[in-house]
């Protein structure tokens, strides 16, 4: 055994890893739902005004509706971060208290109230590193969230190398 992390998930991993998901894995998408939100929200606005300054006060309550309606797309748009993260923590099975992480020479293991799982390093499509985790990345939408501050056996540093060797340097340094 070369690595050995021992972690219980909190709030602030997941937040990490959607923070990871709007930068960099759906930027596209992320921005995209963002624009279309504000834009959304921009139309419920001119709506609401031309409402309220043509229609001589018959339709105030439809104009309340729709400042309503900005008002809350305004904030999907701001807390869509949040809101993913959220979605994240409520998708984790509730069995799953502790993970262990063991990373061997050839290949590294996941062992977690839902069973054990065996992978090759050849399975990691990317590994992003942070400042305060290690995300490796099984496919464009799943990661293991390795918290730097849970290494039990071996270093960051020393993690960081072997993964580099380990996934011919596919380790890509961010900040979040």
């Amino acid at each position: 055994m070369k690595f050995l992390v021992r972690m219980t998930y909190e709030k602030e991993d997941y937040d990490a890893f959607a923070r990871l998901s709007a930068k960099v894995l759906a930027r596209g998408r992320t921005i995209a739902t963002r624009l279309f939100c504000i834009l959304v929200a921009a139309v419920c606005v001119c709506m609401a005004a031309y409402i309220t300054l043509e229609g001589g006060g018959r339709s105030s309550s439809f104009a309340w509706v729709m400042a309503v309606g900005a008002v809350i797309f305004l904030s999907m748009a701001a807390f869509l971060p949040l809101y993913q993260a959220w979605m994240l923590r409520r998708r984790q099975p509730a069995e799953v208290k502790e993970t262990v992480y063991t990373f061997k020479e050839r290949t590294f293991s996941v062992e977690s109230g839902a069973g054990e799982h065996e992978y090759a390093y050849t399975s990691l499509v990317q590994v992003y590193e942070s400042e305060g985790y290690f995300f490796l990345m099984m496919s464009k939408k799943s990661a293991l969230v390795l918290p730097k501050r849970s290494f039990v056996s071996g270093t960051p540093k020393g993690m960081r190398e072997f993964l580099e060797q380990k996934t011919d340097g596919k380790v890509v340094r961010l900040s979040l």
